[in-house]
């Protein structure tokens, strides 16, 4: 059965957004649980593409800096029907011997995170300490 965790630094940034930013936070927090209990939804988070949700839409794409290097890292880019495209992604890695997907950034659909060192470092300890198997 596919599961959806979040790593501590996910789950912090998440709880950060419920007081710098609530009305995206509730609209996440809402895309999360609708994708961690319908397994459906999970089975395309390794598909990339646009997949319906609800009442908005969801665009997975890989990771390419890290899945080039064997890491199985993906991004969620989310799309609400009433508010438009969000201005968060959702970086998650898959452990395909667990069935696990993990959280592992909520990151500002602005950064460049694909250049950001100290969090390119920050997902591959992470990476490293869930024990997720490199490809």
């Amino acid at each position: 059965m596919l599961k959806l965790t979040f790593h501590a630094d996910a789950a912090q940034e998440l709880r950060a957004l419920r007081t710098t930013d609530p009305d995206n936070y509730y609209s996440l927090v809402a895309i999360l649980d609708e994708i961690r209990g319908d397994q459906r939804i999970l089975a395309k988070l390794t598909e990339p593409g646009v997949w319906k949700i609800g009442s908005g839409k969801f665009d997975i794409t890989k990771y390419s800096f890290f899945w080039n290097s064997g890491f199985d890292v993906w991004r969620i880019k989310t799309i609400d029907f009433e508010q438009g495209v969000s201005p968060y992604r959702v970086l998650y890695a898959y452990d395909w011997k667990q069935q696990y997907f993990h959280v592992l950034a909520i990151m500002p659909r602005h950064h460049d995170y694909q250049n950001d060192k100290d969090l390119t470092e920050r997902l591959l300890k992470a990476y490293r300490e869930l024990g997720i198997s490199i490809n």
